[in-house]
């Protein structure tokens, strides 16, 4: 039997030369076979380049727009090569391919850990319906308030939090004076370093609008152009389809956009370090007891990615309720788009179900199987075993390349054939048919189907976004500083500054303003006390 080349094809030889009727053009599937050929038809490479620039490449360039950490490991050594932020990417990117309801969960989880924060320091503020009138109540201002959220925020990035728990419990104690005098001891510290963090973090607001809104506009242009041109390609609805199933990238981009992300993983360790460093310093120096907080280098697995947030709260306690119900806007924003495109499958250009919907139903089983692997594997691995469960993003690699491979072969023609044409696998070969004129179709369905189907997924994405950004905006209030907030830090810190040196000079004496050392009086580099006080400084500090 012949090889099937293309549906153009098989109308030409099924008229053989007869004009072509007006309507549909039906035909059987086992004619199809006899008159068209079996096998699959290769798209030209130019029809296959088009669909790709169109409809495929913009899909992945939202990848780009996520914004996540460059979180370095010794696990990403290879031969003694320092692969750190380049096999994180790796790591990402194929845990977001492969596991995209994980993915969001995590996201979602790392906004409701910054909630959690503003609500225990709410109780320590004597604010909320669950405060504990027996506990010390300290006197913090709405803007240290904020401070003290932001640099909890990004402490809760190291470890999976436990240095929240120490820096916050002094300050929930049963001594006034103990909370007191911690509370006393990081204040002056917290504005600097606030700013400090929050400079640091990368948000990429605009650059997520403005991806959604090129992706968005690509799609619509796509659909329009398809409309005018008579001789669009017949594969348009199923690539359309296909394209639906990535979706969720829009909750990825903005819910990792609300979360922020550093350049790195040392800018904010090298920022709470010194903060940790001058409180331990005010400690000391009132003679107050301590706990020491030493920040270990930021892993993948515990805190780095926050797409990776394991163990959930780790294994005592367990997951709160509400973690629980963050699971299902991950779940709508994956099952949605499958859904749609699924639907857009079934029902154009041929009704039933084809290879096109295997495949799409495939993908959605794909990522039901590696997120039900994950958490297994999250509930079983030990704390200090978290870097093995890590590795399984070698697993997410592999998947990752063998669903691009099926996504591209779509495009090149491997669902050209009979059977996926005429809806075979629900119909059967006896009541399976193919319309040879399905472009008339297609074209109609296109204002009627295809746009709706696409503005509904677009926006139902975004209405599921919102909702998660909409019970976590405290999140973004406080790791975010306006450039009021800044001008007003920068000029406040210039004037004590300024009043610091006029102080100093005001202890001067005038006449002896410009003058040098020598001329003051004061010991030189080269006199006898200057050179006794600079040795005894040397020994103590030996000592």
């Amino acid at each position: 039997m012949r090889q099937f080349v293309s549906i153009d094809d098989c109308r030409a030889r099924h008229l053989n030369g007869t004009s072509p009727a007006l309507g549909p053009l039906i035909i059987s599937y086992e004619q199809c076979r006899e008159e068209c050929g079996v096998g699959y038809g290769k798209y030209p490479i130019w029809s296959v380049v088009s669909a790709l620039t169109d409809w495929v490449i913009p899909l992945f360039l939202l990848l780009g727009n996520i914004t996540y950490s460059k979180s370095a490991s010794k696990v990403f050594r290879i031969w003694g090569w320092n692969c750190g932020p380049w096999l994180n990417w790796v790591a990402v990117v194929s845990h977001l391919l492969v596991n995209p309801i994980d993915f969001l969960w995590n996201l979602a989880l790392k906004l409701d850990s910054g909630r959690e924060i503003k609500e225990r320091i709410d109780r320590i503020c004597g604010i909320g319906e669950r405060t504990d009138p027996l506990r010390p109540q300290i006197s913090i201002q709405p803007v240290e308030k904020k401070y003290l959220c932001g640099i909890c925020y990004a402490l809760e990035d190291f470890e999976h939090g436990i240095h929240v728990e120490t820096l916050l419990r002094p300050l929930e104690g049963t001594s006034q004076d103990d909370a007191t005098s911690h509370w006393e001891a990081i204040s002056p510290l917290l504005e600097s370093t606030a700013r400090n963090i929050a400079g640091d973090r990368r948000h990429n607001k605009f650059h997520s609008v403005l991806a959604i809104t090129v992706y968005g506009k690509d799609v619509f242009v796509a659909l329009l152009q398809s409309y005018v041109d008579q001789n669009f390609p017949y594969h348009m609805p199923h690539t359309l389809a296909l394209r639906q199933l990535y979706y969720w990238l829009f909750c990825a981009i903005i819910w990792s956009s609300a979360a922020g992300g550093f350049a790195d993983q040392w800018s904010s360790h090298a920022f709470l370090a010194e903060f940790l460093d001058g409180r331990l310093r005010n400690l000391e120096a009132a003679a107050s007891r301590r706990d020491d907080i030493v920040l270990r280098p930021i892993e993948p697995w515990d805190g780095g990615n926050y797409s990776w947030k394991y163990p959930k709260r780790g294994q005592k306690p367990q997951m709160t309720g509400r973690q629980k119900v963050l699971l299902l806007p991950a779940i709508a924003a994956v099952a949605l788009p499958v859904a749609i495109a699924f639907i857009m499958s079934w029902y154009t250009p041929t009704t039933g179900l084809g290879n096109r919907g295997i495949v799409e139903l495939s993908f959605a089983g794909m990522w039901i199987v590696n997120f039900l692997i994950t958490m297994w594997g999250s509930l079983m691995f030990p704390e200090e075993s978290l870097h093995q469960l890590f590795k399984i993003y070698f697993w997410n690699t592999f998947w990752s390349l063998g669903s691009l491979y099926v996504l591209f072969g779509a495009f090149q023609g491997w669902y050209n054939n009979c059977k996926s044409w005429s809806a075979y696998f629900s119909k059967g070969a006896s009541e399976a048919f193919i319309d040879l004129n399905m472009r008339d179709t297609i074209q109609k369905n296109i204002f009627r189907f295809y746009l709706p189907m696409t503005a509904a997924s677009l926006v139902t994405q975004l209405l599921i976004a919102a909702f998660v950004i909409w019970i976590n905006r405290e999140v973004i209030r406080f790791t975010t500083w306006s450039d009021d907030e800044n001008r007003v830090f920068f000029d406040r810190r210039r004037r004590t500054e300024e009043m610091e040196m006029g102080h100093i000079s005001g202890q001067e004496d005038p006449s002896e303003r410009g003058l040098l050392a020598s001329e003051r009086g004061l010991p030189t580099m080269a006199s006898e006390e200057w050179t006794v006080a600079f040795e005894e400084d040397r020994l103590r500090e030996y000592v």
